[in-house]
Formats: C-alpha cells, structure tokens, sequence
C-alpha cells in the first residue's frame, strides 16, 4: 500500500512532465516539417538558421533554444539542401557585425549570402501570450530576401520555458554571440505609444474603444531621404468560411488578442489570399494620418496595449513596428 501511495504520485508527475516535453518537442518538429517541404520545392541547397528574437528584435536564451532544436530537427530531416553549423554561423554575423533583427532588410540578407555562401536564411521570433508562448518562422531567400516559407506553432508555457524566456542575450556591436543575462531589467520597450527606426516614426495620436472594436489614429512620418512605398502585410489564413489573421493585432494587459478588421490611408496585402491592394507612398517630411480598426471576440476590459504591424511591399518585409503603451484616449 505504501509502495503505491508512493509510486502512483511520481507516475503522474512523469506522465504530466513528458506530456509536456512531448508538447514541445511535437511543436518544433511540425514546424521544422513545414520549413523543410517549403525549402525543398524553393530549391534552396544551403541553409542558416539564425536565432529566433522577441518582438522588440532583442535575443532570448528561449529563440537561441528554438534555432538550435529546429536546427538539429532541419538537418536530420534535410532533404536536397544543407544546414551550415551555427557556431560557424555566429562567427560570420559577429565578424561582419551583423545583427540578428537586420536580416530581414534585402540588402543585409544578400550580403550574408553572399558572405556565408548561405542560398535562405531561417529566422523568426517568440511571443509570450498568456499560457503559451507563440513561434512564428520565416525563411527568406537572400538573393531576392523574398519570403518562401513560413510557418507557426504555440508551445505551452512550463517552468523551463519561462525561465528560458526571462533570460536575454547581452548582445554587442560585433553581433549575437554573448553571455546570457537575466531580463528582471528589461530593456525599455520605448516612448509610449511611439516606434521610431532609420526610415519611419509611428505615432499613435488616439484611441478610441467602442465596445469590442478599438479604433487607432496614427501618424505615420517618413523620417528617410527618399519615398518609401509599402502597405501593412497580414498574415491571413482561411478556416472554414473565415479569415483569421495573424498579423498587425493589438494585445493587452489581460493577454487578449484585437486583430485587425480595418485600414485607410494605407495599403493592406491579404498575403495568403492573393489580394493585395496598391501600396501607399510615403514622401519625405509628408505626414501621413492611419486609421487602423481592430477588434476582439473575449475579455474586451483591457485598457492598456501593445500595437504589432509588419510593413512591407509584395512579399518584401521592410519592419515590423512594435508600439508599446497604448492608453485609451476616450
């Protein structure tokens, strides 16, 4: 009796510990599946994966894992193409001081092409969204830094996972290969309500929410030299008779996701339905108003948020605005 008072406890534990492992390693697996079948039909032959990065661009011990296992997954299942060592990898993106959240520019991506002889490159990043933690990977061809595959998983959040989370690569000029440091002091987010890179400023000027639709008015200012055309690229799949989207969605303090429902004054490519509508031009000096409507279908209290938006043109992703500390206008 004793034996299996003490037994049954520990089985359970076993069981409930692998199930989780098994969740984790079935997610990476499938995702790597679907890389491989996309870098496959490309025709691609060599392949880097680099690691995978928050939402903000910064390096977790979590997306430096994810590159790693999904590595190993790409390599054991190859089929017509070759994954180049990342050690390897790290020292090429470190002596060309490479950043990891550049290489979705077309330039940077063909110069490491050229550089590491590499024909795509495997990115992506890691979001923490209430109990899971979502995984979005992108492969990006560098001759063209076209988009060619991509795919998504969740992965439930364990104890392991969010230590692996909280913890930041301490990065430097020479590239992605630091030490690790622990993220209780993570690094600020920026102004509130405000992105701001080398080509454009993002400013939220209101935000109105009318039941369980939220309306954005932003101010988009071309801060570049020259015109810069692109629209907002949405993540769009089919289920059913319904589109769901993946991307720009707007999250808030209680972890509910708002997706996007609306845009005027700035093009919107439907990427997986083949509508893409002309794209906006952007002038220099030239303020531009975008009024962007998002809505959710659960807890509609939250009154804080997190705005995410990919800009591209076609299928060429030029950044992904994060605008932190949205508050309600009214």
């Amino acid at each position: 009796m004793f034996i299996k008072r003490v037994l049954i406890p520990i089985a359970i534990l076993i069981f409930f510990m692998t199930g989780y492992a098994f969740a984790y390693e079935h997610e990476i697996k499938s995702i790597s599946s679907s890389i491989a079948e996309s870098i496959t039909k490309s025709g691609k032959r060599t392949i880097a994966v680099v690691d995978f990065t928050d939402l903000q661009g910064n390096v977790t011990e979590l997306g430096r894992f994810i590159a790693e296992e999904l590595s190993i997954d790409l390599t054991n299942t190859a089929r017509g193409f070759v994954i180049i060592d990342r050690t390897h990898l790290k020292s090429l993106l470190r002596e060309h001081k490479f950043s990891i959240s550049g290489l979705v520019d077309p330039a940077a991506a063909k110069k490491l092409g050229q550089i590491a002889g590499v024909d795509a490159i495997v990115t992506g990043s890691v979001t923490p969204l209430g109990k899971i933690v979502k995984v979005a990977c992108k492969v990006i061809a560098t001759d063209t830094a076209m988009v060619i595959g991509a795919a998504k998983g969740d992965i439930v959040r364990t104890r392991g996972i969010d230590e692996l989370l909280d913890k930041e690569i301490a990065t430097d000029a020479a590239g992605p290969s630091g030490t690790t440091q622990s993220a209780s002091k993570p690094k600020p987010l920026g102004k509130a309500g405000v992105f701001q890179n080398d080509i454009f400023k993002i400013t939220v000027k209101s935000a109105v929410k009318r039941g369980s639709t939220i309306t954005l008015l932003l101010l988009y200012e071309n801060i570049s030299n020259q015109n810069i055309k692109m629209d907002i690229h949405n993540d769009a799949k089919w289920t059913g008779m319904t589109l769901k989207s993946e991307y720009p969605y707007l999250t808030d303090e209680n972890g509910e996701k708002w997706t996007l429902m609306s845009a005027a004054n700035i093009g919107f490519n439907w990427t997986n339905t083949g509508f893409n509508l002309n794209p906006s031009i952007f002038l220099p000096g030239v303020p531009t108003l975008v009024r962007l409507g998002f809505s959710a279908k659960g807890n509609t209290d939250g009154t804080l948020f997190t705005a995410v938006i990919e800009h591209g043109y076609t299928s060429h992703l030029l950044f992904r605005a994060v605008i932190p500390k949205i508050r309600l206008t009214e």
